[in-house]
């Protein structure tokens, strides 16, 4: 094909704006896929409220283990007693002559204060321990929630950093459409001059630029819009991220994907999060069992009280000690909420879970064989469409030539022209789909947060 000296001109013109363009990029920051979880990570308010639960939970089960430390008390009163109590003694009872004379007597004073420290050791509380590990359970939940809303945000974040990937490529090929398009328009401005070509002709090439321009508009717009929710997911400035060039570099390392696609279930938080949930409803249960259980611990008290007829609150010699130490032992018998049927609902509950634990395995591994299913069809499709370009790029070059030689309207160039543009962006977009399928499929395999640790 022989290129004229006008479309030889126009093509180093835009050989030397992409070289251009391409140095300037090279001068601009850089944003890696990496950077951009760890930003998510670290500014996305709904992980912080995450971590704060999990503080909260982990605060929680510091508390609930301080249970066991030995409590000790300090309390003191003074009061005074308006009316004194008083108790009928059989008096008779310890006369040398034993009677059933009877009186009353008043006991206590006026006045009355009193002080003293007690300490309570416990010794054996099994219902305070399964409570303890009950915090434990509890705060491992809410420290699996908090990797969920992680795993989330990464899986967003990187499919999002594909998308933008995506919608370069697809911006990059709207170029070469609209160069491509305005070389054949220029071609029958040329053509229709000389009255080698008809007006309809000229028009469909106008027609056919347009649609061109519209394509690499949208193409931009969807690119802009892509880098804006990249923006949103890492609290990172619009103005930086729309100025920043982004690293791909780990699309090109086709392997790492396929190396965290295997499903292993216990890596899948989701699955966790549920097994978990049992093991708390059957610690739950031993709690409740160990509420009929004994109560064994130390009590002691060393104080005194001071009594007088009289206010006076100072005076030494009226004061009397009392102390005691032993062991306490407290065993429920009935009353308040001892009861089979909270253990009977939580049963219940247990079995409700480990039903929806076995039905959500069930699901993850439907998932996760869909996912390799549609990745092996995607993969033949791009296989399949490559091979059509490949046939649509070289007819084509037979095409142009034929156009150029007269052999070829111009509305049978445009069209065929066309049909070229809409294969390049089926093939882009089954390209864009395979990568989010092997992302998903990373993702269900509970393998997201060990790819992410490797991206850089």
């Amino acid at each position: 094909m022989i290129i004229k000296h006008t479309d030889m001109k126009k093509l180093l013109i835009y050989i030397l704006f992409a070289a251009a363009v391409t140095a300037i990029r090279a001068q601009e920051p850089v944003i890696t896929v990496g950077q951009a979880i760890r930003e998510a990570l670290g500014n996305r308010e709904n992980i912080a409220s995450a971590k704060t639960d999990y503080l909260i939970a982990k605060s929680q089960t510091a508390s609930a283990k301080k249970s066991l430390i030995p409590q000790l008390s300090v309390a003191y009163n003074f009061r005074y007693n308006f009316v004194s109590p008083s108790q009928i003694v059989p008096v008779g009872l310890f006369f040398p002559v034993p009677t059933e004379e009877k009186r009353p007597i008043r006991f206590g004073t006026a006045w009355q204060q009193s002080a003293g420290a007690s300490l309570y050791i416990p010794l054996l509380d099994l219902y305070l321990l399964n409570r303890i590990k009950e915090s434990g359970i509890n705060e491992r939940i809410s420290n699996v929630s908090l990797k969920i809303a992680e795993e989330e945000l990464t899986t967003e974040v990187i499919k999002s950093y594909i998308s933008v990937y995506s919608r370069e490529l697809i911006l990059k090929s709207a170029i070469d459409d609209t160069v491509r398009s305005s070389n054949i328009r220029d071609n029958l401005y040329r053509r229709f001059g000389e009255g080698r070509v008809n007006k309809t002709e000229l028009n469909l090439s106008l027609i056919s630029h347009r649609k061109a321009v519209d394509a690499y508009e949208n193409a931009l717009s969807e690119l802009a819009r892509e880098k804006l929710y990249i923006s949103f997911l890492t609290g990172l400035e619009p103005d930086r991220v729309l100025n920043s060039v982004f690293d791909y570099s780990f699309i090109d390392n086709t392997d790492i994907l396929g190396r965290f696609t295997g499903q292993n279930s216990d890596s899948s938080y989701t699955l966790e999060q549920i097994r978990i949930s049992g093991d708390l409803i059957s610690k739950q249960i031993l709690s409740e069992r160990g509420r009929l259980l004994p109560v064994v611990g130390i009590e002691a008290f060393a104080g005194g009280n001071q009594y007088t007829d009289r206010f006076d609150p100072l005076n030494t010699g009226s004061w009397y000690g009392s102390s005691y130490a032993g062991i306490s032992v407290r065993i429920p018998v009935a009353g308040g909420d001892i009861s089979g049927n909270r253990i009977r609902q939580l049963k219940l509950k247990e079995k409700a879970i480990s039903q929806n634990y076995n039905d959500e395995l069930k699901r993850t591994i439907n998932k996760s064989l869909i996912l390799n299913e549609e990745i092996r069809q995607i993969s033949r499709k791009i296989e399949a469409e490559a091979e059509v370009l490949d046939l649509y790029r070289e007819n084509l070059s037979i095409y142009r030539e034929r156009f150029e030689s007269g052999l070829l309207s111009a509305d049978e160039m445009l069209n065929y022209d066309l049909d070229y543009r809409n294969e390049k962006i089926r093939f882009r977009e089954l390209n864009a789909e395979l990568m989010l399928k092997k992302i998903d499929a990373v993702r269900i395999s509970g393998n997201i947060e060990r790819l992410a640790g490797e991206l850089k």
